[in-house]
């Protein structure tokens, strides 16, 4: 493989976000004025145990660990305890304040040693959720773009993760891009 073709696939790869197949991956963002938490994925909790059923909201707090999306409704959430992983994943960050959340109840609250999932989850179904907290940036609440933590828990078949990222805009990729573009062609045409 020639450089310019490793360097090119080692750019996209640095810049694009991706999630394991089988984990929850949560995804914190800048966009605008706000900041968006979203969480996919599906978990298999075999070897994890079900704990308390409370009502949950869309919530950071990287100092505990704590990201979660959830619609407030009473009783919208299940912890489930048996992870394995860091305590926090950046800064000092702590906001509850003003989220719109939509979709599933999906969280990792590290402080407990915990996912958060909906009320009567059933091991591996789909999740999907997602909450942003008005008028917030990443920086006021101490959070570091390029943040990558990886929980887990079970083992064998029963293995599974939770990754939390915290990226720039996803419009910044695309700006990212092109001036990765930008700058291979003019290290080509250099060469010629």
């Amino acid at each position: 493989m020639s450089i310019k073709k490793f360097i090119g696939f080692a750019l996209i790869g640095a810049l694009l976000p991706c999630s394991l197949p089988g984990a929850i991956q949560i995804t914190i963002y800048q966009s605008g004025a706000d900041i968006v938490i979203e969480a996919s994925g599906t978990a298999n909790t075999t070897d994890l145990t079900a704990g308390a059923i409370g009502t949950f909201s869309g919530y950071v707090n990287s100092s505990d660990g704590i990201a979660q999306t959830a619609e407030v409704s009473s009783n919208n959430g299940q912890l489930y305890t048996g992870i394995s992983g860091p305590g926090s994943y950046a800064g000092t960050a702590n906001r509850s304040g003003v989220f719109f959340s939509s979709g599933d109840t999906v969280g990792i609250r590290a402080v407990d040693n915990a996912i958060v999932l909906p009320t009567s989850y059933v091991s591996e179904a789909s999740l999907s959720g997602a909450s942003t907290a008005f008028d917030m940036t990443l920086a006021a609440i101490g959070l570091v773009q390029g943040t990558n933590v990886t929980w887990t828990w079970g083992s064998g078949g029963n293995a599974d993760s939770l990754n939390l990222k915290v990226i720039p805009e996803p419009s910044t990729y695309a700006a990212l891009m092109g001036l990765g573009a930008v700058a291979l062609v003019m290290f080509r045409r250099k060469r010629v």
